[in-house]
């Protein structure tokens, strides 16, 4: 959670921290339309990250809000690694940003 405050700040706000397995991080400076741009850069930066727009009824699609929502296990992962794969993802999103 520091990792992704640090390079999103306010940015990011974050959603089952007590879970202990994954989180949700909502990413306010990325519309939803740049999802898929988003996933795509992702990828290719080599780091596996899931929209939860996908978990939503479609007809109720309207109650996501306009920004990413996306699903982020961290269970498996030493610290340094999820410091280095939130690092991917803020380059990412800047490159979708740009």
């Amino acid at each position: 959670m520091s990792a992704l405050h640090h390079h999103f700040g306010d940015n990011v706000s974050i959603e089952g921290a007590d879970a202990g397995l994954h989180i949700v991080a909502w990413l306010r400076g990325i519309g939803r339309s740049s999802e898929d741009a988003l996933l795509t850069e992702a990828k290719r930066e080599g780091i596996g990250i899931h929209p939860v727009s996908p978990l939503y009824h479609s007809g109720t699609t309207s109650s996501l809000p306009d920004y990413v929502g996306l699903l982020m296990g961290y269970s498996a992962l030493e610290p340094q690694q999820i410091r280095g794969g939130v690092e991917l993802l803020a380059k990412a999103v800047a490159r979708v940003r740009a």
